[in-house]
């Protein structure tokens, strides 16, 4: 054993001072080893979709409401028929789990009326709602809970409740009628006197209504062992705040950056280009909530700017008008405010934009460099050597001599939106989590998950991207991208090394072989200035199509060390068209794509509101949503928006948690532990026998 281990193995005796407690680990893990394995939930593409994707986490993407059905659905088999619900009760019975409070405010009996008599009975109706849900309840959490270990589950239970909801747990028989082991002795009579008492007790003093939400979240919690976030938490929609705040809450995530992730990172570390980027969109989708609410950006330099150089500009709520939003309903006034700051923030935008790409020639970008080209007198841009009319020839603030120039007041706009995204606390938490949870990409369990592609050439190879004068590509590419911009974010502010890592971090958001954007190039100036569309085509990188073939995803799953013969690639960024046929599973199920439009953006373009994925003991399951109608519609109608499941991979076997990532590690505990018991008992390693007294 060499000085290293035996110093390791010491410090391990510090945790585990002697051999009974070292031994009742080993023994407690190889239990964890041999349950089933828990389930990960992916999600994709949320863009800012709060009330979308809350439900889709309360809900599990069904899975709670496939526990209901096993549990509470009668079959042939001559169950009693007390412990079979309808449909719609095991829809109320769902909806209370997904929203506790909401239900309990609507469905509780209430003693309005008078009369003494009255409110006997309601006080005795309230009794038996709690009573009768509770028992629900715990029935569902018993069932959620059956892939952990006793000790996992009530180091989750909340502090307040422990004894009391161990005591019900265990007390509530499972089945409860569902088959005839229930009461079957003295023993199971006395228990079931017990726990008539202890369910009493909580009703008498008032704590039902707590417990209720505490056991609702602990089936939710339960149900969900791990969360995929696969990218595009931010944009369009006006909640990427609140989605952060529910993602950071999760007791086990990571998230895998997308394009629009990378925006708001790089604004947050002071990225003008990108806080540009990111203002420019929430403007054109009508987003303020999350700029000026959540993050505490002031827009008013920016308005005073709109109003000084784009007050008259007739044709800027042509162009410029933002997208209808679910935010709030706008005055008209106010739209014509807001496309007059979303025009003068593009232009802020396409200047530091052609900054950046002279400063950055090997970003292989200077065919986007057009403002040079611009003719005001004549209304026109060249772009790819051919001159096009230009829909709007309002540019007051360009100067054709030095067209990528800020003028003072853009300058004083800039400086303070960059002051402003450095300086907000709620901002800068949510961006460290990116950091510290998030990554260009995930293997876990085999898996490979990745928000947009990697950069091929068109005989499927793996392209090549030069970076700072070192060749890289597929996973090198973004292993180098990664350390790059966390490197680079780390160096001092104001200095090459930091704005170099920014410059790096807004390639990743628009460059012509970003793997988290996966096209030629980006034509946002084109698609607001000129009419025709052959200027709007995005070219899409091979990959979008090359990825379809199942040795294109078994080539990319070796080089990055996923499990070529039954692994999968997992991809967002791209919305799944459900509404023209195609399918989200491709490459013979090697390739399975999750953007399926929780964007209200998209929807009419794919047809449905998302796609999730499950993977369990069990296999693979991909989960199609439909549109949302909000939380108050989901709570009255117990409405969800969860449409269908259908199952990508079916295991032949039901797969333990030994075959898992996880069980990687504890194995290499357990074997760390077996060496701790020996060294014990050689004597290189002395047990503390104090503490056996």
């Amino acid at each position: 054993m060499s000085s290293g281990y035996t110093e390791f193995l010491s410090m391990l005796a510090e945790q585990y001072p002697t051999t009974a407690a070292a031994s009742a680990e080993i023994v407690n893990l190889k239990t964890v080893m041999s349950l089933p394995k828990g389930t990960e939930h992916f999600i994709s593409d949320v863009h800012g979709e709060y009330e979308a994707f809350i439900h889709v986490m309360q809900s599990g993407s069904g899975v709670i409401k496939r526990h209901i059905s096993e549990l509470f659905t009668g079959s042939e088999e001559g169950e009693n028929p007390a412990a079979t619900l309808s449909e719609l009760q095991q829809s109320e019975l769902a909806t209370l789990i997904y929203y506790p409070e909401d239900v309990m405010q609507r469905a509780i009996p209430r003693g309005d009326a008078p009369a003494a008599k009255v409110t006997g009975l309601v006080d005795r109706a309230r009794e038996s709602w709690f009573k009768m849900n509770i028992k629900h309840l715990l029935t569902v959490l018993q069932s959620v809970s059956s892939k952990y270990t006793r000790k996992y589950v009530a180091k989750a239970m909340p502090t307040q409740f422990k004894f009391i909801m161990d005591e019900l747990m265990y007390l509530h028989s499972q089945s409860d009628s569902l088959t005839d082991r229930w009461v079957t002795s003295r023993t199971e009579a006395n228990k079931e006197r017990y726990f008539a008492e202890v369910l009493d007790s909580v009703v008498r003093t008032g704590q039902a209504p707590v417990l209720v939400v505490e056991l609702a979240a602990m089936i939710k919690r339960l149900c969900i062992d791990h969360l995929h976030l696969v990218g595009d938490i931010y944009d369009r929609g006006p909640g990427a705040h609140l989605i952060m705040d529910e993602i950071m809450k999760h007791h086990s995530y990571d998230i895998q950056w997308g394009n629009h992730d990378v925006l708001w990172m790089a604004g947050a570390a002071g990225g003008a280009v990108s806080l540009c980027t990111a203002v420019r969109i929430s403007l054109r989708y009508s987003n303020m909530l999350t700029l000026e609410d959540a993050y505490g950006i002031s827009m008013l330099p920016l308005a005073q700017l709109a109003l000084k150089e784009y007050g008259d500009d007739p044709l800027v709520m042509k162009i410029f008008k933002p997208k209808k939003s679910t935010e709030k309903v706008r005055s008209e006034e106010d739209i014509k405010l807001l496309a007059k700051m979303h025009k003068a923030i593009a232009i802020i935008q396409f200047k530091l934009e052609g900054q950046l790409i002279e400063r950055q020639p090997g970003f292989g970008m200077s065919d986007r460099l057009m403002l040079h080209t611009l003719d005001k007198e004549k209304g026109t841009i060249q772009i790819g050597g051919k001159t096009y009319p230009l829909l709007d020839t309002n540019f007051p603030t360009v100067d054709p001599k030095n067209p990528h120039k800020l003028t003072a007041q853009e300058q004083q706009v800039l400086d303070g939106l960059v002051l402003s995204f450095r300086n907000s606390k709620e901002l800068q938490k949510h961006a460290t989590a990116l950091w510290e949870h998030g990554g260009m990409y995930k293997v876990y369990n085999g898996n490979l998950l990745l928000h947009g592609c990697l950069p091929l050439n068109l005989d499927g190879s793996f392209q090549e991207v030069d970076i700072e004068g070192k060749k890289v590509k597929g996973k090198q590419l973004c292993d180098t991208l990664d350390r790059l911009v966390r490197q680079s974010v780390l160096q001092p502010s104001g200095s090459a090394a930091r704005q170099n890592g920014l410059d790096w971090m807004y390639y990743l958001w628009t460059g012509p072989l970003s793997p988290l954007f996966g096209k030629e190039r980006m034509t946002t100036f084109e698609r607001y200035f000129i009419k025709d569309k052959d200027t709007h085509k995005e070219p899409k990188n091979p990959y979008m199509r090359l990825r379809t073939k199942e040795s294109i995803c078994k080539m990319v799953l070796e080089n990055f060390g996923g499990n070529v013969e039954t692994g999968c690639v997992i991809n967002g960024h791209t919305p799944v068209k459900v509404s023209k046929g195609e399918s989200p599973v491709k490459a013979n199920g090697r390739l399975i794509v999750i953007d399926g439009g929780f964007s209200k953006a998209y929807q009419k373009e794919t047809g449905i509101a998302g796609y999730t994925l499950l993977s369990n003991s069990y296999g693979i399951m991909l989960a199609q949503h439909m549109s949302f109608e909000g939380r108050e519609k989901a709570v009255m109608n117990h409405s969800d928006m969860h449409a269908s499941t259908s199952i990508v991979q079916s295991a032949t076997r039901r797969i333990r948690n030994a075959e898992t990532d996880l069980g990687v590690g504890i194995q290499k505990r357990i074997t760390d532990l077996e060496a701790l018991v020996e060294a014990y008992a050689k004597g290189d390693i002395r047990e503390r026998l104090l503490s056996k007294l």
